[in-house]
């Protein structure tokens, strides 16, 4: 399909003062103003059903990040025709037409649902009622749309919106779908290996490596020296372990000599023993 070369730049900085609208031709049930030729297309969006009636396109978008920027980004362009229609309607139509009419008589070229899903109501070129009719639910369509211009009747006005052809994308592309899974394989396998590089280290001969090294100084340490302590033994020594020792340290000691002191307690005389 060919697109249209003059395409709106879809951004929230659009300038909407390009779009220029001629003085209103009488036309079958009202008046139409024509505007400068502007094509948009719109980002790819996710269509959940379109049908077609009257030469008519309703697209029935998901509800989504994508469908909701692109539904302000046209609500935008909606409220500057109803001020470009306001601003002229003195000179159009020879009075003025308070903004708060032309609100509640204003046709939007869209439908709001209960689920809250966006549905596109576009004219339709008959060139392309063949390609619509084999779009499918789910698939991701970037609508070419032009605005026509302004029809005017008795009660109402709207824009007019034309659809003139799409672009499509599948949300399931592989980008490997005509490579077999053997040439993948094999493509993986041609890769070439990384090098390794290996670091060598000098080796040094025997000879040198021990005349290298410096010889170190051997200190002889002098040993300290101490003068004998003679024992004064104070008694005999006696092994704890042998009970027959015991006995006789025991002997020894009743056989020191006795002596009795003589002492006066209480008016009387006692004798105490005492060892020598």
């Amino acid at each position: 399909m060919s697109l249209e070369t003059n395409i709106v730049e879809y951004n929230s900085n659009y300038d909407f003062s390009k779009i220029v609208f001629q003085k209103p031709e009488s036309c079958v049930g009202g008046y139409f103003s024509r505007a400068t030729e502007n094509t948009l297309q719109t980002p790819y969006l996710n269509v959940k059903e379109v049908s077609l009636d009257n030469k008519e396109l309703f697209c029935s978008l998901n509800n989504d990040d994508d469908s909701r920027y692109f539904f302000q980004f046209l609500y935008d362009i909606e409220e500057f025709v109803l001020l470009n229609t306001e601003n002229n309607s003195k000179k159009w139509f020879k009075k003025e037409i308070p903004s708060e009419i032309l609100y509640k008589n204003q046709k939007k070229p869209w439908i709001i649902d209960r689920s809250g899903d966006i549905i596109l109501r576009l004219g339709i070129a008959e060139e392309a009622l063949e390609d619509f009719s084999k779009v499918n639910s789910g698939d991701n369509l970037s609508l070419t749309l032009t605005l026509e211009g302004v029809k005017f009747g008795s009660k109402i006005f709207s824009s007019v919106w034309n659809c003139n052809n799409y672009k499509s994308f599948d949300s399931n592309y592989n980008l490997f779908d005509n490579v077999e899974e053997e040439e993948l394989f094999r493509m993986s396998d041609n890769e070439p290996e990384p090098k390794v590089v290996e670091e060598s280290v000098p080796t040094v001969p025997v000879e040198e490596s021990v005349s290298s090294v410096p010889e170190q100084k051997v200190v002889e340490e002098s040993v300290l020296t101490l003068p004998e302590v003679k024992q004064v033994p104070d008694e005999e020594v006696v092994n704890d372990t042998n009970p027959e020792e015991v006995r006789k340290m025991d002997k020894k000691r009743k056989k020191k000599k006795r002596r009795r002191k003589k002492i006066i307690y209480a008016n009387k005389v006692k004798y105490i023993d005492t060892l020598a």
